[in-house]
């Protein structure tokens, strides 16, 4: 989320406008949720003034009571015996409804899609990762790709445009040759919701923190004081990501390293190269991030990622509100998805 900042004007433009300077055509559908009827049980609406209602209470479980099953046991399908898996309602899910449109990815194209859990939040929730590539249990040494949701729960359309990037990476892979080419060419690894306990209950803090001023820096290179974010760094650790890319919301902005200094990265002109491409989907700005709030911001996601890995490191603040109108959604996550690609095909 963006503070203290004066945010510009609506949301830009339709969702055509997307593909503009698309490389390749963009055509995302999604229904028109105020024309869709009333939601499913249990999942979150926003009124036409863009605040959220309080979401269905989600129990809470011991740390132990969440468990993923192993791979051998979660039953494959042929994806080709079954009608297409349909296109994300333009509304706004519950963290259930999202790990079961997750792993139903992930049954239906076990080919290219692994459905991983790096851990879990403090109250049993699974760290879910979805690792996409053409060959996914294959290592081919392509550029490996790093692409993160709701660090902070309350910013609740990111999820959303997890949903859409996923949909479109998995389920149009076969008819769209961008899309193959965005998935054959790399290894992607998605991570939907980073705070689970903080989504659930539509907060920004989780553990009495603000998750992105946990990760450390190179002045206290241990740190990772709350669970989800150590989780985070040994799963990063773990790999060699080309880049990453943090969603937020909101601003309408593209965010460069540093956060925790206003010298910029020795990259810089590079990163806002890639920024700039991503801005110009939407008529979003880019700006680095220590300026956006006028004082340093120490310990987030992006300075970590660039110092531990280096790489092309971004953040994206989307729309103007934290959960705008449902009306809203087809089009923000039609803006997200293709910054994401644009993304994903530069490195």
């Amino acid at each position: 989320m963006v503070r203290g900042v004066s945010l510009r004007a609506s949301v830009i433009g339709i969702a055509s406008l997307v593909c503009g300077a698309c490389v390749g055509p963009l055509s995302i559908e999604y229904a028109d949720a105020v024309d869709a009827g009333p939601p499913d049980a249990g999942s979150v609406t926003v009124d036409d003034g863009g605040a959220p209602l309080p979401p269905s209470p989600i129990p809470s479980v011991d740390g132990g009571s969440i468990a993923t099953p192993d791979a051998g046991t979660i039953p494959t399908i042929d994806a080709g015996t079954l009608a297409p898996l349909a296109p994300p309602e333009a509304r706004y899910h519950t963290f259930d409804e999202v790990d079961a449109f997750v792993h139903e990815l992930g049954r239906r194209h076990p080919d290219r899609v692994l459905v991983d859990r790096y851990g879990q939040s403090a109250s049993g929730r699974p760290l879910n990762v979805l690792r996409i590539s053409d060959h996914v249990g294959v290592d081919e040494g392509e550029p490996e790709v790093l692409i993160n949701y709701a660090i902070h729960g309350d910013e609740i359309i990111t999820v959303e445009c997890a949903l859409a990037l996923l949909y479109e990476l998995v389920e149009r892979y076969d008819e769209d040759p961008r899309i193959r080419a965005v998935v054959d060419d790399h290894d992607l690894y998605v991570v939907p919701v980073v705070s689970p306990d903080g989504f659930a209950a539509r907060s920004r803090e989780v553990e009495g923190v603000d998750p992105n001023r946990q990760f450390p820096y190179p002045e206290a290179p241990s740190r990772a004081s709350i669970g989800i974010i150590a989780a985070a760094v040994r799963f990063f650790e773990a790999h060699n990501f080309s880049g990453s890319l943090d969603y937020h919301a909101f601003g309408q902005l593209v965010l460069l390293p540093y956060g925790a200094s206003f010298e910029q990265p020795p990259t810089y002109a590079e990163l806002m190269g890639v920024a700039r491409d991503l801005a110009s989907v939407a008529g979003y700005e880019p700006t680095q991030i220590s300026y956006l709030f006028g004082e340093p911001a120490i310990g987030g996601s992006v300075d970590y990622y660039l110092w531990r890995g280096g790489g092309t490191h971004l953040g994206i603040e989307l729309a103007t509100e934290k959960a705008p109108p449902t009306s809203q959604i087809a089009t923000i996550r039609g803006h997200a998805t293709e910054m994401g690609l644009r993304f994903i095909e530069a490195l």
